[in-house]
Formats: C-alpha cells, structure tokens, sequence
C-alpha cells in the first residue's frame, strides 16, 4: 500500500501509477465527437481490467498493467 501522505509518494507520477490516477486521467478527457475513441477505449479496457482483477485504489499496478498504460 503507498502512503499517499508522504512526500515522497504524493508526487504526481506516483500517483499515476495507481488505479486513482489511472481512472482520474481517462475521466478527464473530453470528446464530444468521439476522435479520440481509439484511446479513449483502450484505456477504458485496461480500468474494466483493473476492477475483474479486484486492484486497490492505492496499489501499485503489477508490470502488465503498467506497459499496457504506458502504450
């Protein structure tokens, strides 16, 4: 579990890496037109990962998720 309290950890690349990052950046998109649905449902499939694998909100993510958000 990360102490989101500490320093350390509160930086914004930490928090990126959680499922909380995860999902606050996917909601922040805005696409009225749907051009960017290629990402955006991408991105979509890898949160619906994220809750069939019962994944903290604090938890750092395993290496399979972490490349699949990082591509």
């Amino acid at each position: 579990r990360v102490d989101l309290s500490d320093d350390e950890h509160c930086s914004k690349y930490a928090v990126l890496h959680l499922k909380r990052g995860i999902l606050s950046t996917v909601c922040s998109l805005y696409n009225p037109l749907g051009f960017a649905a290629p990402v955006t449902l991408a991105a979509r499939s890898l949160i619906q990962d994220l809750w069939k694998a019962k994944v903290n909100w604090d938890e750092p993510l395993d290496d399979h998720f972490l490349g699949r958000w990082r591509s």
